[in-house]
């Protein structure tokens, strides 16, 4: 069985038109001797696969996955169910959600303007590149494509460099 064949036969038709590009089998059990005793699907986030191809580095997945972190502590992070009425709990979020949401805003200053939509969209919405040229631009040519992808990368080193320095100014 193939590949493709035994993808679609674990995903399903429904699953593979939205996920085509991030699913990949892999073995779930392996017997003794190397033998595989049953296959999974796995969707891998957009980030990870486009690092794993070699289209992003290390330092711009590093900085993409802090922001997706910052963003879903900071902004989307849960509130504690009591309000803090003390001058040391401000409305109840925690001094590591503060940060966080500080980190968030910062960046997103750093990243700037025009290539932030493709930066959040990819790295915290989870929407691959050609997902977002597609809805975006309505198109999914191979160079359109080309230029989101230039477009993510350049975000990704500004918010690599404020990281670094960031980090460099708190001494970590």
């Amino acid at each position: 069985m193939t590949a493709d064949a035994l993808r679609r036969s674990l995903a399903g038709d429904d699953r593979l038109h939205h996920d085509d590009e991030r699913l990949e089998v892999e073995p779930a059990s392996v017997a003794a001797g190397g033998l595989v005793g049953s296959y999974r699907v796995k969707a891998r986030p957009a980030v990870e696969l486009l690092e794993r191809r070699g289209l992003l580095t290390w330092r711009q997945a590093r900085a993409a996955r802090r922001l997706y972190r910052s963003y879903s502590l900071g902004i989307c992070g849960a509130r504690e169910a009591d309000k803090g009425t003390g001058s040391w709990s401000p409305a109840g979020y925690s001094d590591l959600q503060l940060g966080a949401a500080t980190d968030y805003r910062l960046g997103r200053a750093a990243v700037g303007g025009a290539d932030w939509p493709v930066v959040f969209n990819v790295a915290v919405l989870d929407q691959t590149v050609r997902a977002y040229a597609q809805e975006h631009y309505a198109s999914a040519s191979g160079r359109l494509i080309g230029l989101v992808m230039n477009r993510l990368r350049g975000g990704l080193d500004r918010l690599a460099d404020y990281h670094e320095q960031a980090d460099d100014a708190d001494g970590v």
